[in-house]
């Protein structure tokens, strides 16, 4: 681990380790190794136990070693050698999103590791500047969490909290910026909180099917229908990334939500039965569950 300006870089102090790997194999590698640790340690296939975790060979090892191969990663290679912009969209956001997933897992985990984790909640996290200062060192660039979402995968949009871009425009990070945004990631991204959604992996080949199975899932499960007050009761991250999804109405984000249900849900019969019964229906925001998924 190193700290770069404000960042704690995890892989900075390892040796650079030059490959010749594809950097969408790594990031597929991390992110599989990263779901075998959490598989070998969930407790009650919810809880992660962190503190079993760290002490694991995979852990303290493989994934540590992995990691310090980003050092040698070509970015370029993901931009350079695609044949159109839709491949180069896919290959950055195959890459980054494994990143950003097994970058969470890695974060948590170091953190246990120096008895940081003294809040049951996410937003405690290094005083709320978790998704800011853990980070990856990327070929020459480091990347943070919040560079990963803000910047790259949500093509340099206004970050929700602070009001402002990840990049300036002369930050030579921008050319790995996605060309056309997907709000979609938003479901694919797992922020180590209990609310968030759960990891996958991605490649070339899943990943229009993947974003779009993590889509159906989080707006099926995260949405309830209150007949009595003809709600729905969505999300609150539709809230923080509303402009994401729709037009910045209840109206569209009603369309959005709905028209990603899972096909035949109870859910999706629920809401047609609403539809028919009110003439206008109203959005609430559910609360976020931001407790650590951890065993205490």
């Amino acid at each position: 681990m190193s700290e770069l300006q404000e960042y704690i870089v995890l892989n900075g102090d390892k040796e650079t380790l030059e490959t010749s790997l594809d950097p969408l194999i790594l990031s597929k590698n991390l992110v599989t190794l990263v779901l075998k640790l959490k598989g070998e340690n969930f407790i009650d296939e919810k809880l992660i136990d962190y503190k079993n975790l760290i002490q694991n060979d995979l852990y303290k090892n493989d994934l540590n070693n992995l990691a310090s191969m980003l050092n040698g990663v070509n970015l370029d290679y993901l931009v350079d050698n695609a044949h159109d912009e839709a491949r180069v969209d896919t290959n950055l956001l195959v890459f980054f999103i494994n990143i950003y997933n097994s970058l969470t897992i890695h974060s948590i985990c170091y953190l246990h590791e120096k008895n940081l984790v003294s809040n049951s909640s996410m937003l405690g996290l290094l005083e709320g500047k978790f998704w800011s200062k853990m980070a990856y060192q990327i070929g020459s660039y480091v990347f943070s969490l919040d560079d990963i979402e803000h910047g790259i995968l949500r093509c340099n949009r206004i970050h929700p909290s602070k009001k402002t871009t990840c990049f300036t425009q002369n930050d030579p990070r921008i050319k790995y910026c996605v060309r056309k945004f997907d709000p979609r990631i938003h479901f694919a991204l797992n922020c180590g909180a209990k609310g968030c959604p759960p990891i996958a992996f991605f490649t070339v080949e899943n990943l229009d099917r993947g974003l779009k199975l993590a889509c159906e899932a989080f707006c099926t499960n995260e949405t309830q229908i209150n007949f009595s007050e003809n709600k729905m009761v969505v999300s609150r991250l539709f809230l923080w990334y509303g402009n994401d999804f729709a037009d910045g109405t209840d109206e569209g984000l009603i369309d959005y939500v709905s028209s990603n249900f899972i096909p035949n849900d109870e859910i999706s019969h629920q809401f047609n039965q609403l539809k028919s019964a009110s003439a206008k229906i109203k959005v609430q925001f559910s609360d976020y569950n931001w407790e650590i998924n951890q065993k205490i």
